[in-house]
């Protein structure tokens, strides 16, 4: 590789990092925003999130295939505080 390319290969792969840090941080930024506590789990279910990728990408998946699993498995179960009731 020329040394244009090793330059142009690094600044992709630090703007990428500079991307992931900054979604990172705005994760916690809306949650603490929202709860007003720091969320600690947060950075336990990226990691998780981060393994399962990882396995998939091992295992050879398709990033679309395992998003519209993902999407298709995930229920909504109604909570008591969340059923609608009709007062006059």
């Amino acid at each position: 590789m020329t040394a244009f390319g090793d330059i142009a290969q690094t600044t992709i792969d630090g703007v990428a990092a500079g991307a992931l840090y900054a979604l990172f941080a705005l994760g916690f930024t809306m949650i603490f925003g929202v709860i007003r506590r720091a969320n600690l789990a947060y950075g336990a279910s990226v990691m998780l999130g981060l393994y399962v990728a990882t396995l998939a990408q091992a295992l050879r998946l398709s990033p679309r295939v395992c998003m519209c699993r993902c999407c298709a498995s995930r229920r909504e179960r109604p909570t008591s505080s969340s059923r609608m009731t009709l007062t006059d």
